[in-house]
């Protein structure tokens, strides 16, 4: 790798944050708590990790050429982990909200330039490649976020499958017609649901990787055992359902933290609103 290649790899892993902020923010505007949560945490770690690689492998012998320069690195890397600290208490207390998201962003963006403008041209041309090579193995390869993204969402897939033939199963269990008929509907909502996934994903050339169905012994076998026992207790079916629903929420909300393309987010997005509102309704249900 030289060290064009590698300057350009460290401009990517900025475009990699950026685009956790903005999932940050849409999470923030969704008041959505535990994805909120989620994308802190990993949005905490990455930047941690990647000024620290900058301060441990690049910033010494930038502070030789480029006193001045580097000087204001570290004192705005400094502010930003201050800028962290106090974002990290409002996403502990649940209380962080988008214009903070927002501000903190802007704080990001000026950073950046400064760092596009002095660090990565004097990288591109005179840092040691041996230096560069180090920085790079302490950030996250580009590989690792396809390879996750496709992960992703082939368990969405299954997790949508799934969650058609539970329904199914809990529909032809229980004695109501009120329930059969909202099973049924939810049903069919996760048939079009995968549908829509596939017809995106072949549109864009993707063949999501899938690792056998490890949600389908939950969402399928829970009709077919703890149902028979009650014989159909539409308050079992329900919270058998409620539980399936908390198992597939937690597969969507690993989705939507991978690198997803802008029109297949928004389809991962609209999905996870109607499986929450799926879960709330079952859940309220199993309360009664």
């Amino acid at each position: 790798m030289d060290r064009t290649d590698a300057a350009t790899r460290l401009e990517q892993d900025h475009g990699k944050i950026v685009r956790s902020l903005a999932r940050l923010l849409d999470f923030a505007n969704a008041d959505d708590e535990a994805l909120l949560r989620e994308e802190w945490d990993a949005l905490e770690a990455h930047l941690l990790g990647h000024m620290d690689a900058e301060e441990m492998f690049l910033l010494p012998s930038f502070d030789r050429v480029r006193p001045a320069d580097s000087a204001t690195i570290r004192r705005e890397h400094a502010d930003i982990r201050r800028t962290l600290g106090e974002l990290g208490v409002a996403a502990d207390l649940h209380t962080l909200r988008a214009e903070t998201v927002s501000a903190f962003r802007q704080q990001l963006d000026e950073h950046m330039a400064l760092e596009r403008d002095t660090l990565y041209p004097w990288a591109q041309e005179k840092a040691d490649s041996d230096l560069l090579r180090l920085v790079l193995r302490e950030l996250h390869p580009a590989e690792e976020h396809g390879a996750k993204a496709a992960q992703a969402l082939g368990a969405l897939l299954e997790a949508c499958k799934d969650g058609e033939r539970g329904y199914r199963a809990a529909a032809s269990d229980v004695p109501e017609r009120g329930y059969q008929l909202m099973f049924a509907h939810y049903a069919d909502e996760r048939a079009a649901f995968a549908a829509k996934l596939e017809e995106a994903l072949g549109a864009l050339g993707g063949h999501p990787t899938r690792d056998g169905s490890r949600l389908g012994a939950l969402h399928r076998g829970w009709i077919d055992t703890k149902a028979v026992v009650t014989g159909g207790s539409p308050s079992a079916v329900l919270s058998e359902c409620q539980r399936g629903e908390e198992a597939a929420l937690r597969v969507y909300r690993t989705a939507l933290r991978a690198e997803l393309p802008p029109s297949l987010r928004e389809i991962v997005q609209e999905q996870y609103a109607a499986v929450k509102k799926a879960h709330a309704e079952v859940s309220a249900l199993a309360r009664k």
